[in-house]
């Protein structure tokens, strides 16, 4: 994933890394930087507070559990495979949401039905 080279100042922004590479289209990368911020009041994952937050940079020191809970959130939310990097560059979480084709996600229901 490092080998990408994203930063924070690459995903989101037009003339970004993610807007000049076609093979990366079609995958979607958030740099999320410890300390999510996506969770409201009430501590359920919210999807606004995500859409808010996928921009910026800083979000202030959270630990690892916190952060394995929002990419636990995002793939739950999004229905989309999600990895996050074994050592974040500068102290930051960067996930790799790759979102999943509808064939795909047949497939997984295809799949969980013939397991049960």
């Amino acid at each position: 994933m490092s080998s990408l080279g994203l930063t924070g100042d690459d995903v989101g922004r037009p003339g970004g890394k993610l807007s000049q590479d076609s093979t990366l289209a079609p995958k979607l990368y958030l740099c999320v930087l410890r300390g999510s911020g996506v969770f409201d009041d009430s501590g359920k994952f919210s999807m606004v507070n995500l859409k808010k937050r996928l921009s910026l940079n800083d979000y202030g020191g959270k630990s690892q559990k916190e952060i394995q809970l929002f990419i636990d959130a995002v793939r739950d939310e999004c229905g989309a495979r999600v990895e996050s990097s074994e050592e974040p560059p500068e102290n930051r979480a960067v996930i790799l949401v790759k979102c999943i084709s509808e064939h795909e996600q047949r497939e997984m229901e295809r799949q969980r039905t013939t397991r049960r």
